[in-house]
């Protein structure tokens, strides 16, 4: 009778321990790296009033070029403010870590996608990997703090076009 007891009771124990440590024993499995709600949020709030109505002004998602360059550039042109940062001009609070990347297969040489600047001279988008871009009057497709610097952070992705070309704007939250 005292085997009985001291087994069911052994038993009772490690039932209870197995389930007490299941949550923890899974919780590796879907693991969103310490990345909010609140992030995923407000990459897609941003991204949505980039590419919607802050740099699309005829509503087809064909990108205006001139809105474009105004954004990155930091002018005060289609609704955007000279000397604001990225964040408020993409419809966010300052204070919230944004980066905004415009990317494509330009070169076409493979299926990855390289980081955009528009070459004034050639007045065409170049990838920033051929060295086409960097003079002076060329636009980085690209604004804010780098997201490198942080491993939690969310990108949104959304598709549209500049001219004929295909383009993918990748907004950065952390």
């Amino acid at each position: 009778m005292f085997d009985y007891a001291i087994g069911a009771s052994l038993f009772i124990v490690v039932v209870v321990g197995v389930i007490a440590f299941m949550p923890s024993a899974f919780a590796g499995l879907n693991d969103d790296g310490g990345v909010s709600e609140g992030d995923r949020l407000v990459a897609d709030r941003a991204a949505e009033n980039l590419v919607e109505s802050g740099l699309d002004r005829t509503g087809d998602g064909r990108l205006d070029i001139h809105c474009v360059l105004a954004y990155f550039e930091g002018t005060g042109i289609c609704g955007f403010e000279s000397g604001r940062t990225p964040a408020l001009d993409a419809g966010i609070a300052e204070r919230q870590p944004i980066n905004v990347t415009i990317e494509a297969d330009v070169e076409r040489l493979s299926s990855e996608r390289e980081r955009l600047c528009w070459d004034t001279a050639a007045g065409e988008l170049q990838a920033v990997s051929t060295g086409n871009c960097g003079g002076s009057p060329d636009v980085a497709l690209a604004a804010g703090s780098s997201a490198a610097d942080n491993v939690n952070y969310v990108t949104v992705t959304r598709a549209a076009t500049i001219g004929d070309q295909e383009v993918y704007i990748l907004v950065r939250t952390w």
